[in-house]
Parts: C-alpha cells; structure tokens; sequence
C-alpha cells in the first residue's frame, strides 16, 4: 500500500490533539503536535506518544529522558497548526514554565502530563515513546480538540450513548 492511500484511508479516525515538548541539551525548549497519543496504564501511570524518529524532538527527549504532553482544546488550533511545523522557535510568545526536569510545559493549556521516559520502541519512520507520568495538571473542563478529515473540530459535550 502506498502512502497517501494509507493517509487517506486513515483520515476518517478522529483522534484528540497533543502537543510533546521537551529541552535539547542547551535548554532549548522544542515541541511537535501529536495526534498519536493514548493512556497505556493506570499502574503505573504510562502513557504512549509516537513520534517522527528523525524529529528534534525525539533527540531532546532521549538526552533529556523527560517530555510533556499538553492536550489541547478546541481553541487552541492554531497552536496545533504552529507545532506542527518545521518553525525554527515554536515558543516565541508563548507562555510556559520549565520543570524541575527541565521541560517546558506550556501554562496556556487545560490539561498536561508531565512525564519521565520508561521506554521507546521502534514503529517504521516513527519512534514509540512510553512515558510515566509524574505529574498531571487538569482544569476542571473544557472542550477537546480533535483531528480528522485533515482538519480540527471541537468534540463538543452531548453524549452520544452511556
């Protein structure tokens, strides 16, 4: 299968939007969106994130053996569109904290993990990142950002069925 069928096929799964971001060596905070993303284990608490093996990112977060994931809201799709460029400083104007390990965490956002690396596996051009989560941010509630048909909408609050 070539890729563009594969990314066309794959257009039709909505999944939420993130954003990783860690620190190379200098302190340089550097991030990417992730839409590769998912809970892994209650205990202890793990997350996934799949990344661009060839990435900056990837190389912080291997020196740094730390990253954060923010999950964004449906507000924050330009932020989502902004990391998920090439753009030399991601974090002109924004507004972040650094971690004691660290990593910039992005304060504008409503929810975010704070993670340690626990493991990385091999996934074709892309890196599996497994993170335990030792700290976790949330504000009480917002509405998530989500991607799909090449594009992001809000998730909205109505439940479809309980």
């Amino acid at each position: 299968m070539d890729a563009n069928e594969f990314r066309e096929a794959l257009k039709h799964f909505a999944s939420g939007v993130t954003i990783v971001t860690a620190a190379d060596e200098e302190g340089n905070p550097l991030g990417a969106t992730v839409s590769s993303f998912a809970s892994l284990s209650l205990d202890p608490p793990l997350v996934l994130a799949c990344l661009a093996e060839r990435s900056r990112t990837v190389r912080a977060i291997r020196t740094r053996r730390a990253f954060a994931v923010h999950i964004l809201d449906r507000s924050q799709h330009g932020l989502a569109r902004l990391f998920a460029t090439d753009h030399a400083d991601k974090f002109e104007g924004a507004s972040y904290r650094v971690n004691a390990d660290g990593v910039p965490c992005l304060t504008d956002c409503r929810a975010v993990l704070e993670c340690r690396l626990d493991g990385e596996y091999a996934g074709g051009d892309h890196l599996i990142l497994v993170g335990r989560v030792e700290q976790a941010r949330q504000s009480p509630e917002f509405e998530p950002l989500v991607y799909a048909e090449r594009g992001f909408f809000g998730l909205g609050t109505r439940l479809v069925d309980n």
